[in-house]
């Protein structure tokens, strides 16, 4: 919609909560993630890009080293893999 090149629109259901859920294609192949959803118009809504989430992960760090740890990690420790993505 107006060129974005980051956007996919989808005429597929979407209900409240479904934002960060996977959108495959017909062949069962990731191709975004649900961002958002139109409350005004049935079944108008919008997911980013596989191709630009990817470019993103390249800014993530690689390994998170745990250990043998038996408790659930800090946030401390999960921080560097973590970012919010947000549509401009």
């Amino acid at each position: 919609m107006g060129d974005d090149m980051v956007h996919l629109q989808i005429d597929v259901p979407v209900q409240p909560g479904n934002s960060g859920s996977p959108l495959f294609e017909s062949n069962g192949n990731v191709v975004g993630v649900i961002v958002s959803r139109v409350t005004d118009a049935q079944n108008v809504n919008y997911a980013i890009k596989s191709d630009y989430l990817i470019n993103l992960t390249d800014m993530l760090p690689t390994v998170l080293q745990l250990g043998e740890a038996k408790s659930p990690p800090s946030p401390e420790q999960i921080e560097p893999f973590v970012c919010l993505i947000t549509a401009q």
